[in-house]
């Protein structure tokens, strides 16, 4: 028999219960292994694991006993309390505890500790604003929001790496040798463990279990120019064809939000009165070269054709948005099919080439604090495919799938010939076969968060999500910690924004991006300006990179590969380098080590100064 059932112990409410276990081989060096109190809840009672995880067949076991259970690459044996899992040297990877259920029924929560001898540094889980590069012995809450992207995979240098396949939200702990993963719901626990043992080979068996990354067009790799927004058709066709006249190298425009005008909060329209006839300026776009990406949100304006239509069927979520609307259940395929049938109408179909997704966290609330987000989530209804509690994480794979499938299937009908490419900004295990690449969210511009951005983006691609990138330069220039109000004048934001520059250079996408200050390269000077020139000079390194990189994505999506890549995917056994998160590799080839701190400007420090009115001296007087 492919699978094993055995007798488990485990806790229930704190007291030691019976289980079982389900465990079987999905390769050689792929274990699954599945967990409840009671047999009948490890029978699929949903499609949910299958959300992430692509259906597999299990294969033969090579020893198949009633202490052991092994592969070709991996060893099982069954302990009094709990199991032992060792490669075929014999080394021990992991011991897996007996786990802890908060009931009889898993849908109250459950954690799963694990042990492993040290020393050793885990990376992954996802990609989080707090700088934290080697998650041995921290804390990580995994939960979607602005800045944050939940993605529960980690990989050990001990050379093995688990996938923790629950959407619910969860939390990683790590101390010593002891380490955990916990949800909140979920129908029983289930996790694959993964044997590289090198880091390249581990994420290899990721994509075999969850789906290839397809190879974007060329020119998503090229040079992205957005910002927070272009106001109507006449401002984003001049900046298309400034950049034309002045020979700077570009392929891309993005069109931010409110290109809809009054008809309704992403009505997946142009407003004729802004854009005019938008068929006509995306042509126009076309003929310069360019391709043009907009943005679209899970969020609906209250009056628009896409609003009624999913109102009228029950699947838009009661609590009313910030932007007038409502979200929409993208858990359900009849609601995914009348969102795409606009995207397609409204904006595909006028020769818009790729799709920006915003907020598909999903955000109900503008907030700082992750946590306010989870809790908005929970007030709402059910979703079609499960309470919130169970599917918390997967809205972005579910959004990002309905609009993939709806354009694959116009390519496979032969009314549309792009590949697609979409730009998310939530994302979760598995989204990476719906061509949806993800970024950091609406970061601020600041020394420390451009540093930070470097080891959120390692552990995201460690989680197996080979495409992302940042808002160069930072979303905010002020407010939110960010202090440079001048923007583009000020000398000092001009460093900032050169150095981020060239880090973005080296991430996998290339965009810029924010809100405050003009973002286009020729705003920072002219030719001979220091800021000026040092842009082009990344930019052109950009395109002349172009062959390499296009050669790196296609391993990607080949050969499970991966562009931008911490140290450890090289020097595993280097325990020096197993902290160091500043510091990466671009492909096998390039090494990259962006500057993070200012060399030549300084700040003007009296902007972060505290007012008059807002101090007091002890005994409460005006300060």
């Amino acid at each position: 028999m492919a699978t094993k059932y055995i007798p488990f112990e485990l806790y229930c409410d704190g007291q030691l219960s019976p289980g079982v276990a389900e465990l079987s081989y999905i390769a050689e060096g792929i274990l699954k292994c599945r967990i409840a109190p009671h047999a009948e809840q490890l029978q699929p009672r949903s499609e949910r694991s299958e959300w992430v995880v692509l259906p597999h067949t299990s294969i033969q076991p090579t020893v198949h006993s009633d202490k052991q259970f092994d592969s070709q690459e991996l060893r099982v044996e069954i302990a009094e309390q709990g199991l032992n899992l060792f490669n075929q040297a014999g080394e021990l990877l992991l011991h897996i505890e007996r786990p802890e259920f908060t009931s009889q029924d898993a849908q109250d929560g459950f954690r799963q500790g694990f042990s492993s001898p040290e020393p050793q540094a885990f990376y992954g889980l996802g990609q989080y604003p707090d700088g934290v590069v080697n998650y041995h012995g921290q804390r990580q809450a995994l939960c979607q929001s602005n800045k944050g992207i939940a993605a529960p995979l980690l990989l050990s240098t001990k050379g093995y790496g688990i996938l923790w396949n629950q959407l619910a939200f969860s939390e990683f702990v790590s101390q010593e040798q002891q380490f955990s993963f916990s949800s909140e719901a979920g129908e029983c626990i289930e996790f694959y463990v993964i044997y590289g043992p090198e880091f390249d080979q581990i994420i290899q068996h990721y994509r075999q279990l969850t789906g290839a990354a397809p190879l974007f067009g060329r020119w998503a790799y090229g040079y992205w120019q957005s910002k927070e927004r272009y106001v109507d058709a006449a401002e984003l066709l001049a900046t298309a064809k400034t950049y034309r006249q002045k020979q700077i190298p570009i392929d891309n425009i993005v069109q931010d939000w409110k290109y809809w005008g009054d008809l309704g909060w992403s009505a997946m329209q142009f407003d004729t009165a802004v854009f005019g006839d938008a068929a006509t300026t995306i042509a126009q776009l076309h003929d310069m070269h360019f391709k043009l990406m907009v943005s679209i949100w899970p969020v609906v304006g209250k009056g628009s054709p896409v609003f009624n239509a999913l109102l009228e069927n029950g699947y838009l979520f009661e609590t009313e948005h910030w932007a007038d609307g409502h979200i929409y259940d993208a858990y359900s395929q009849g609601a995914r099919d009348i969102y795409w049938q606009h995207v397609k109408a409204g904006l595909m179909d006028l020769g818009v080439d790729a799709l920006w997704m915003d907020g598909t966290e999903p955000e109900f609330i503008s907030t700082q604090n992750p946590q306010d987000g989870v809790q908005f989530c929970y007030q709402q209804r059910d979703t079609e495919l499960g309470p919130w509690k169970q599917v918390l994480n997967g809205y972005s794979l579910m959004t990002t799938a309905g609009v993939y499938q709806g354009q694959r299937q116009q390519i496979a009908q032969g009314a549309e010939d792009k590949r697609v490419f979409t730009l998310s900004r939530s994302s979760f295990l598995g989204q990476q076969r719906y061509a949806a690449a993800c970024w950091s969210g609406d970061i601020s511009a600041t020394w420390q968060v451009l540093h930070q951005q470097i080891a959120a983006g390692l552990n995201l691609s460690a989680a197996g999500l080979p495409y992302w990138t940042t808002d160069i330069g930072g979303f905010f220039t002020s407010g939110f910690g960010a202090h440079f109000p001048e923007g583009v004048d000020d000398d000092a934001y001009k460093e900032l924004y050169v150095r981020w520059f060239q880090f973005g250079a080296f991430c996998p996408l290339f965009r810029s991006h924010g809100a405050n200050t003009p973002r286009e390269i020729y705003q920072f000077g002219e030719p001979g300006d220091w800021a000026f020139d040092a842009l082009l000079k990344f930019d052109h390194l950009r395109y002349r990179l172009l062959p390499y990189i296009y050669s790196l994505a296609w391993q990607v999506t080949q050969h499970g590969g991966s562009i931008m890549r911490l140290l450890a995917f090289e020097f595993r056994q280097q325990t020096q380098l197993h902290n160091i998160g500043d510091q990466y590799l671009f492909g096998p080839s390039l090494m990259v080590c962006p500057v993070t701190q200012p060399m030549f400007y300084q700040q003007h420090l009296q902007q972060q100064l505290i007012g008059a009115a807002d101090l007091s001296t002890e005994d409460g007087l005006a300060g």
